[in-house]
This record gives structure tokens, sequence and C-alpha cells, in this order.
């Protein structure tokens, strides 16, 4: 997961382009965000736990139709900042 999108493991398949709002579940915060998101690819997955691999982007942060609050972006980039790599 990243400020950009998400990929998770499904058994149902998704055709890219299709919105959904997915809730995200961060271990340590209280709140269970709503992103509105795009399904961007699917491909299967080669271990038997679930049929596909599923990749995600977050539409746009904003106040227009079908956009993110900001908040959530703003909640994004601190786990960013706390979890993210070091380069």
């Amino acid at each position: 997961m990243s400020k950009g999108g998400a990929g998770f493991l499904c058994n149902e398949r998704f055709k890219a382009g299709t919105l959904l709002v997915v809730k995200i579940k961060i271990p340590g915060i209280s709140t269970e965000p709503e992103i509105i998101t795009e399904v961007k690819w699917i491909s299967k997955n080669p271990e038997q736990s679930y049929r596909y691999r599923t990749g995600l982007a977050f539409s746009s942060y904003g106040e227009g139709k079908n956009q993110n609050p900001k908040e959530i972006l703003t909640l994004l980039e601190t786990l960013d900042r706390k979890f993210g790599k070091e380069e």
C-alpha cells in the first residue's frame, strides 16, 4: 500500500476500470478510512491461497465527486513517513 494505491489477494475477478470503495484497517489506528479506488490490473495468483492478485489506484484527493477526502492523503503520508522505506 502507498498513498497512490494498493494491491490485494481475492477470489473474485474484478474488471480493470471498476470503481471500488475499500475500507482499510490499519493496526494502531482507530478509524477505518473508506477510499475510492479504481481497479488497474488483475493477475492470476501463483499461490493457492487466493485466485487473483488485484492492483488498485486511489482516486485523486479533493472535494469533488469520486475524490477522496484530503484527510485520507494526510493519513497515508503520515503512515508513509512512519513505516516507509528509507532510501
